[in-house]
């Protein structure tokens, strides 16, 4: 027990300080042009990490908060759908539901909104991932791993309800890609973190629409 406390004791070090160099490397390099990051926990964050983000001068941080940027409204919600590692953020899906009418109740104008929600929508091509067995290793079948949709039917629902311009989804590492959602543009850029990796989207808005996306890796 006490080696399992030190080693999450190290761990939190280790990523309250890897979190500080980021947000000085954003402080410094997009200050002079007041260039705004909004960022959130996804599921894997414990929530003492807000706190850290929020040292920030570039970070724009609130989880539910509506946020003003050039015309459009920016929310951002981080928690997913449960998951078979249980993981630090996560919640059931009618508690996910509920969340987000709450949340989206504070938007004005949904035709210029921006749901910056982790956990990608159901049944679409941000959420395939491969199907587990009991024993959480991916089933194979004629030499093929198989995949399943395990994205968060709540937040389809929403984005189908609402109508936001765009969905911004992460959450599912090996599933980068793009969709629509009647005409809600929904994105996930994939992310390769443990090859050092750093996926992302460039989109272009502009008024209603979105007119361009290009998935970028550096």
């Amino acid at each position: 027990v006490g080696n399992k406390k030190v080693q999450e004791e190290l761990f939190k070090v280790a990523m309250i300080s890897t979190l500080r160099d980021w947000i000085r490397i954003a402080d410094e390099r997009l200050k002079e042009n007041k260039i705004p990051i909004f960022v959130n926990l996804g599921n894997d964050d414990p929530e003492y990490l807000f706190d850290v983000l929020k040292e920030g001068e570039m970070f724009k941080v609130g989880e539910g908060e509506v946020f003003e940027f050039n015309g459009y409204q920016i929310v951002s919600y981080g928690y997913v759908n449960p998951t078979p590692w249980n993981t630090f953020r996560e919640k059931r899906e009618e508690d996910i539901y509920s969340d987000l009418k709450k949340i989206v109740s504070k938007i004005t104008n949904f035709e210029r909104a921006i749901y910056n929600f982790h956990a990608p929508p159901f049944n679409t091509n941000l959420d395939n991932a491969p199907l587990l067995d009991e024993e959480l290793k991916p089933v194979i079948r004629a030499g093929e791993i198989i995949y399943t949709h395990v994205g968060s039917k709540s937040i389809r629902r929403i984005i189908e309800e609402t109508k936001p311009l765009l969905g911004l989804h992460g959450h599912i590492h090996e599933s980068k890609g793009f969709d629509k959602l009647n005409n809600t543009i929904v994105i996930n850029p994939g992310s390769e973190y443990n090859n050092g990796l750093l996926h992302a989207a460039l989109i272009v808005l502009q008024g209603n629409k979105v007119k361009a996306h290009q998935f970028i890796l550096g």
